[in-house]
């Protein structure tokens, strides 16, 4: 028996070396972004000084054979028996609800910024919408719902704050009841909704809205820009729901990234099967500003609505309806676009709210109250060129021996001739 145990021990030293080497099993990779220390090199100075040991020892840390497996093992049992996620990022609730901590601060006003500061946000708001209504533009804001406000009980006891603080969400929601623009408060809309709501609105392993929430949340949304703009809109159809313990994206984002053995926290899910009507013609251009609860509503077949979408991921990066080539803000002009739109959704989740706009809405006002006057100006110009077919004729060419769209090269004349006055 011990000549047994002893094989037995020194085969489990040796199995991590082996797995490094030859790669003997398939192991699952942990699931989130990673820098992984790269092998040091040798040298004198190192060795002596202990730097050399120090990120070597790092880095066989990192590359031991079986790591993923044994971190998975270690973060099972974390959460299994002590009920807590080695995620930094990320808490275990009551009832296996996984929780950012974010989320929770936010829905205790840990991260609020003042009064002060969102009160002048909303008046600049209030001017946007106010241009952009007489450009034939609508503007809407739409406050999307966070976890901890739509489950507060059932947030962890350690982190559990004091509910009647002001908080960034209670602030803005007000002002902008108060303003002149559009509001689709959803997060006050699912509070009120989950007493009598028998599915889930997010999934213990989620951190974003589940993928029925987010549907019905799209289903209002049309039909709230249908009602504002007057334009008809193809919507949605639920044709049924299927009810599943297999989770689909994004319902176990977190869980995803707390790394254990088992991906499964048995539970039902729900997911709604639907079309989109075909009644009315698809007309129109959409920007959505949004964070990261925008993704579910924008592969959701946005373009049966529209004739063009463009999402403005965190006022970054611009995703076109197809999901190729994205492009960035620093890559348009930011003025013609949003007057050529026919409707500007600004979305944020309740944790974002600090920073709603992610810089759009100073960008925006200024643009606006400065330079407009210039745009109707050049606007002016441009139908002048086209109502001179001489004129408008030697733009064509030009633009052809530039190789450059003629709308290109109709602005770019356009705007020449108005410095020029």
């Amino acid at each position: 028996m011990k000549q047994i145990l002893f094989v037995l021990l020194i085969a489990g030293m040796a199995l991590p070396g082996l797995q490094k080497a030859f790669l003997l099993f398939k192991v699952k990779p942990l699931n989130g972004d990673f820098v992984f220390a790269e092998q040091p090199a040798l040298s004198a100075a190192g060795w002596m000084d202990g730097t050399f040991q120090t990120k070597f020892d790092s880095y066989m840390e990192q590359h031991i054979g079986f790591r993923p497996f044994l971190v998975r093992l270690n973060n099972q049992i974390a959460f299994s028996f002590y009920d807590k996620v080695t995620n930094k990022n990320i808490v275990k609730g009551k009832d296996d609800f996984l929780f950012e901590k974010w989320f929770i601060n936010t829905y205790y006003g840990k991260d609020f910024i003042g009064t002060e500061k969102i009160g002048q946000q909303v008046s600049k708001l209030t001017v946007i919408d106010s241009v952009l209504k007489s450009r034939g533009v609508q503007l809407i804001i739409a406050l999307a719902p966070g976890k901890a406000d739509i489950y507060p009980e059932k947030i962890p006891g350690f982190m559990i704050g004091d509910v009647n603080s002001e908080s960034n969400y209670k602030v803005y929601s007000q002002k902008l009841r108060e303003s002149p623009v559009t509001v689709f408060d959803i997060n006050s809309w699912f509070k009120k909704l989950k007493p009598e709501f028998d599915r889930n609105l997010f999934a213990k392993g989620g951190t974003h809205w589940s993928r029925d929430g987010a549907l019905m949340a799209l289903d209002s949304l049309l039909k709230l820009i249908e009602h504002e703009t007057g334009e008809p809109r193809n919507k949605l159809q639920i044709d049924g729901i299927t009810q599943t313990q297999t989770p689909r994206d994004p319902d176990v984002d977190i869980l995803k990234v707390s790394n254990l053995l088992f991906e499964n926290l048995h539970t039902e899910y729900y997911y709604p099967d639907f079309h989109y009507e075909k009644t009315h013609p698809t007309k129109g251009k959409l920007i959505a500003n949004g964070d990261s609860f925008f993704w579910i509503i924008f592969e959701s077949g946005l373009k049966s609505s529209f004739t063009d979408v463009k999402y403005w991921y965190y006022f970054k990066t611009i995703f076109p309806d197809n999901f190729k080539e994205p492009t960035t803000i620093g890559d348009i002009s930011l003025l013609n676009e949003l007057l050529a739109s026919d409707v500007v959704l600004l979305l944020c989740s309740t944790s974002n709210l600090k920073k709603l706009g992610w810089g759009f809405i100073d960008r925006a006002y200024d643009l606006l109250t400065k330079d407009i006057e210039k745009e109707i100006a050049v606007e002016k110009i441009i139908r002048s060129i086209k109502n001179d077919p001489k004129w408008f004729a030697s733009v064509k060419a030009k633009a052809e021996r530039r190789n450059i769209e003629p709308d290109s090269m109709l602005r770019l004349d356009a705007e020449y001739v108005y410095k020029r006055k």
